[in-house]
């Protein structure tokens, strides 16, 4: 009897503990498997079912699930809302033997269609699955949030932001196959684009934030080489170390007006740029934020801008003299030798002496510091979150406004003439 009793707890210990409260199949007889996330309000997740393989083109989560009552004891029957995609749902994160994450799992689902009444995707909810598509359900009011790694290493290829989202963790879409991007209209709530969100999405190509961000966190699109343009939100204040950097394709962003801080490496390794504006708001530059070089603190590592118009009536705070690139030291007096005399410096008339006589503004030689009227310039924001289409004098449509004289037109159809400076 002893040793009976003995047995049992051992036994226990060795079987694998059930990780999902109940299962119920979904429209089309595929066996899904939920955990209860509130008994009181009577909602659930979509949880792990290790082992389990949804062999389908398109998965479809239902937006309710039922728990079956225990018929014996008279129990009834539980209907709870799905409200959420739970941790590590619909992943597959296994190495192969090569230790490569794949893109694909052992399920078959390319399209996962979401529920009416989603409101969050949690951490690694499909990380490395072979989920290309999210189909969101329409005019869903109750989204929230998308979790640390919810898609990281996945194949995914296209994701929309619904309006409603609030949040996005790091790492969120890190390593996926994303080829495009869409913020939906009318989000006033997403502020942060958080750290690595977008890291090494090589296949991303370009991409227009939301009018809600107001910071783009570190390394939130490093990586990302393949990207040509970037349109920032009008509402940017901060750029975060190394959001664009190893971005190589990356043609001169318009930063808009409001844009405040840039920190460590922010554009490292970008290609050469023929202009670079900053605006009349801008306070600090941190070290190597324009670098074009791809070895940070190498002599080559210089900025790679042929014009560069500051709008500052003041030389905006420089944290570090490397803000500029790398420079060498006089041997003698230690004094740095100036290493900026490709780059012309266009500052506000009246401010040329400041520029030139204030650390480390004073890199660049004196014969390319040169000044010009800036009244009236207040960068690119020009109602961004009302313009529906931007064309050129002859008539050609553009992504966004260029120098010199643009037509609007506006989603209430009005049109105007606006001149970028």
């Amino acid at each position: 009897m002893r040793k009976t009793l003995l047995f049992i707890p051992l036994l226990l210990l060795v079987l694998p503990a059930r990780a999902w409260d109940f299962c119920w199949p979904n429209e089309d007889g595929i066996m899904l498997y939920y955990n209860v996330v509130s008994q009181d309000e009577q909602c659930c997740e979509l949880a792990l079912c290790q082992g389990i393989e949804y062999n389908c083109d398109t998965l479809r989560i239902p937006e309710v699930a039922i728990s079956r009552g225990n018929q014996e004891r008279g129990d009834p029957d539980t209907t709870y809302a799905v409200i959420g995609i739970g941790t590590r749902a619909l992943s597959y994160a296994e190495m192969n033997k090569q230790g490569v994450y794949p893109y694909t799992g052992p399920s078959t689902f390319r399209v996962v269609q979401l529920p009416y009444g989603l409101s969050y995707i949690s951490n690694t909810a499909f990380n490395g699955s072979g989920v290309e598509e999210i189909v969101w359900p329409e005019n869903n009011e109750w989204f929230r949030s998308i979790g640390n790694r919810a898609f990281t290493k996945s194949a995914l290829q296209h994701i929309v932001i619904p309006k409603t989202t609030e949040a996005i963790g790091e790492y969120a879409f890190s390593d996926c196959l994303l080829n495009s991007v869409e913020f939906e209209e009318g989000n006033k709530k997403l502020t942060l684009i958080p750290d690595n969100c977008f890291y090494s999405c090589y296949w991303l190509t370009e991409i227009r934030l939301s009018p809600s961000i107001t910071e783009i966190g570190k390394s939130a699109f490093e990586g990302c080489w393949r990207m040509k343009t970037v349109r920032l939100s009008p509402n940017l204040k901060t750029i975060g170390s190394f959001a664009f950097s190893r971005c190589s394709g990356l043609e001169a962003p318009r930063l808009p007006y409001g844009l405040q801080f840039i920190k460590s490496y922010a554009f490292q390794g970008h290609p050469k740029w023929k202009s670079l504006e900053l605006p009349a708001t801008m306070c600090d530059i941190h070290e190597y934020a324009f670098s074009c070089g791809t070895i940070p603190g190498m002599a080559y590592d210089r900025m790679g801008i042929d014009t560069l118009y500051v709008n500052c009536e003041t030389p905006p705070y420089c944290v570090s003299e490397f803000v500029f690139g790398a420079y060498t030291y006089d041997d003698e007096e230690r004094n740095y030798t100036s290493s900026i005399k490709k780059t012309w410096l266009v500052v506000p008339v009246g401010s040329v002496e400041e520029y030139a006589t204030t650390w480390p503004w004073t890199r660049f030689d004196i014969s390319h510091i040169i000044g010009r009227d800036v009244s009236g310039i207040k960068g690119t924001k020009v109602r961004e979150d009302g313009a529906e289409s931007i064309f050129s004098v002859d008539g050609r449509q553009m992504p966004e406004p260029r120098q010199g004289l643009n037509i609007i037109r506006y989603k209430d159809g009005t049109a105007k003439k606006v001149v970028v400076k």
